[in-house]
């Protein structure tokens, strides 16, 4: 029966940590209702772990291009885009590690996050008589990549998605969705290393609360997950908008904070 949980955790963390849903808030929801919060942090460290192996597989031949050039102005932007998510990390874990572990919060920051996605589906010219033009590669400015950093620092709170805050920041920003895209996922790079690279020589010291088997199982079904929900959100960027996830994530959230208040099914 383990197993099974853990494979269903697996999909969960690979499907939500790139669909714009929160990864976190839906671990914490699950591992509650699975009562699985003893083995909670060295299975988060695996799928983090596999969903960071996707990106590396999907994006292999962009990433080559950078680690070509590794002075490139992209590259010190794509780094920069990660800077104020760190800095709040580093400076502040330990409220962040205590609100990790506070069930009430998570429907109003589920409820956050499909704001931030509903915001962003809007035609995003409503606001100005002017035509905008799409920004690429080129022309990213450090105050859109700085723009997108602070509204990442939103998503260290579990129910607020990465993805979907900073693929929507980057729509504020009038960026190509597949760019806004691309710099989300690669950006994921950067932060799950920072975030857990730490807890490896624990892992490999043989503290993990699961067996060993468990944990490679939770990390390959992580890893490919992760990358058909890549591919799955580039495909559907290029057609549609953000708004079906923000109606989800929206009634999610409702149903999280009924359930904490009224029905306590799972909180």
């Amino acid at each position: 029966m383990e197993i099974i949980k853990i494979i269903f955790l697996g999909t969960i963390q690979g499907l939500t940590e790139f669909l714009p849903v929160s990864s976190s808030g839906h671990l914490i929801l699950f591992q509650t209702w699975f009562q699985m919060n003893d083995s909670a942090m060295s299975l988060d460290i695996v799928l983090h772990f596999g969903t960071l192996f996707s990106v590396l597989l999907y994006y292999r031949s962009r990433i080559m291009v950078l680690i070509k050039k590794p002075f490139s102005r992209y590259n010190g932007l794509l780094i920069l885009t990660a800077i104020p998510a760190g800095i709040v990390g580093v400076f502040f874990s330990d409220y962040f590690r205590s609100i990790y572990e506070d069930a009430r919060l998570l429907g109003p920051a589920f409820l956050v996050t499909a704001l931030l996605l509903y915001l962003s589906s809007f035609d995003r010219t409503w606001f100005t008589r002017q035509v905008m033009t799409e920004k690429t590669q080129e022309n990213l400015s450090i105050t859109d990549v700085l723009w997108i950093g602070l509204i990442q620092c939103l998503a260290i709170f579990p129910g607020v998605s990465r993805s979907g805050s900073t693929i929507s920041a980057g729509l504020f920003r009038h960026i190509n969705k597949e760019v806004a895209a691309e710099l989300s996922f690669l950006n994921a790079i950067i932060l799950i290393l920072g975030a857990n690279i730490l807890e490896i020589p624990s892992l490999l010291q043989g503290n993990a609360s699961l067996p060993l088997s468990h944990l490679l199982i939770g990390f390959l079904v992580s890893a490919t997950t992760g990358y058909l929900a890549i591919s799955f959100m580039i495909t559907m960027l290029k057609k549609r908008s953000l708004r079906p996830f923000a109606y989800y994530v929206a009634v999610l959230g409702i149903m999280v904070m009924l359930d904490g208040s009224f029905f306590h099914i799972i909180f």
